[in-house]
């Protein structure tokens, strides 16, 4: 399904506008993005988890040909988990 499908069919199943069910599909990854950026996590209820997880700490790697440690800064990776509900209608 694109963008557009969905906005289509947001537009049909609710009392929105296409402008503004296009909009509100557009404005939702900002928002979470957002939202994750300040580590908040985003709970769609039945749907999805989204969850900004940090590392332990920076990891610290050994060169191949000095043996030397090299440091790395810390990452945080997100973390996606499906709702019940989401899981259930996908079986």
């Amino acid at each position: 399904m694109s963008k557009a499908e969905l906005s289509a069919r947001i537009a049909t199943e609710t009392s929105l506008s296409r402008a503004g069910a296009d909009d509100a599909v557009t404005a939702v990854p900002s928002i979470i993005d957002a939202a994750l950026a300040s580590g908040e996590t985003v709970t769609i209820a039945g749907f999805r988890t989204f969850i900004e997880e940090s590392t332990a700490g920076a990891p610290r790697p050994e060169a191949p040909r000095t043996g030397e440690s090299v440091a790395l800064d810390a990452s945080k990776a997100t973390s996606v988990k499906a709702g019940k509900t989401f899981r259930d209608a996908v079986r």
